[in-house]
């Protein structure tokens, strides 16, 4: 159900009641009106300069006013937004959205302060600031950070509510329900727990994003935790028809990774591979060393991805078939996730895969053995 709901709409919003602080909208208008007031008055100081030094002067200031102004004004205006969960702004991109508009405004005011001023000037100078404007406007969007981690304790609790409720109709602990109303419990369980599992997804990967998420290496036994990891997987496996094939190299023992990283990798992998295998198919799981690096193969004898589909199979919350996703389940996360994890270890995933012949996942980590 919630499957059918995200394709439905293919892009997730989430309707969030904001509100403007006035008096900062105020501020926001009288930093447009003092920026237009002063950059009228350098204009024509430009126009009565003489000498080469002091109209670039005077074009230098009135470029940096304008554009501090205009940048002002818009800064104002994003902070008088107030959303119900906390926004912050990256300091560096924040203080770089600034150049847009001063640079806009610096060719806007040579163009218009020409001794002969033609309309084709104006018009161009008037598309240039405008460029400039939102250019500055799209990286002072850029910069704002929302706080993942709050809006996931605020949909989080009552999430695990709906969870729990349904969970307590689905095995009739409030009394007796009739097939229908089984039905419905099941579904409702199950989309809670696919969305419970999409805002985690987001989560995890913001931190990752922000560099927030530490990963803790240590020396990890490989064999064994892909062992435990397959083991984990043969119930979901054995569900569908499907049998599980391992095989580590006899000469490989540790390697320092965060465990924890590891562990979400593989079962991203071979989750991957079982709901998209084939009934009676095989999930062949391999671990070698090539050169320095680690190498973990996931394949599967399953439907295969189209090449043209490759690009995008590691994008977060896209799903290459919908029709699939409803099938299979899953929110579009679990890849991207994993590929996310390799690169923080300085590593990869790449995948082979045909049409109609299967898929091979390969995780490539560097090795940094314990000395």
């Amino acid at each position: 159900m919630l499957m059918h709901f995200l394709d439905s709409g293919r892009d997730l919003k989430f309707a969030l009641t904001a509100s403007y602080d006035p008096v900062l909208v105020g501020c926001s208008i009288g930093a447009a009106v003092l920026a237009a007031y002063a950059a009228l008055g350098i204009a024509e100081q430009i126009r009565v300069a003489r000498g080469l030094v002091a109209r670039l002067l005077w074009l230098v200031s009135g470029a940096v006013s304008m554009g501090l102004g205009i940048w002002t004004m818009h800064f104002t205006a994003m902070l008088a937004y107030r959303l119900p969960i906390a926004v912050r702004y990256d300091e560096l991109i924040t203080a770089l959205s600034v150049l847009p508009a001063i640079g806009a405004a610096a060719i806007m005011l040579h163009l218009i302060t020409q001794p002969k001023v033609r309309s084709g000037r104006i018009v161009f100078g008037g598309v240039l600031i405008g460029g400039g404007i939102g250019a500055m406007h799209f990286t002072g969007m850029a910069a704002m950070r929302l706080d993942a981690e709050m809006l996931y304790y605020e949909l989080r609790t009552p999430l695990n509510s709906v969870i729990g409720f349904a969970d307590l109709l689905k095995d009739e602990v409030p009394g007796k329900l009739n097939q229908k109303q089984a039905r419905f419990a099941t579904d409702i369980l199950a989309s809670g727990q696919c969305l419970l599992a999409l805002v985690e997804g987001i989560l995890e990967m913001s931190r990752l994003d922000a560099g927030a998420a530490a990963l803790g290496r240590e020396q990890v036994p490989i064999g064994a935790v892909v062992a435990e990891r397959v083991a984990a997987h043969r119930e979901a496996a054995a569900a569908l028809g499907l049998t599980m094939r391992v095989d580590v190299a006899a000469d490989f023992g540790g390697a320092e990774l965060s465990p924890g990283a590891l562990t979400r990798m593989l079962d991203a992998l071979i989750d991957n591979a079982i709901k998209f295998n084939r009934a009676g198919g095989e999930v062949a799981v391999s671990v070698r060393r090539t050169g320095d690096a680690l190498e973990i193969a996931v394949g599967d004898k399953g439907i295969g991805i189209a090449r043209t589909d490759l690009p995008k199979l590691f994008t977060p919350l896209v799903q290459l078939d919908a029709g699939l996703a409803r099938k299979h389940g899953g929110v579009g996360l679990g890849l991207a996730l994993a590929r996310r994890l390799a690169e923080l270890h300085g590593g990869t995933i790449e995948v082979e895969s045909e049409p109609g012949k299967g898929s091979t996942f390969k995780l490539r980590l560097p090795i940094q053995e314990r000395s």
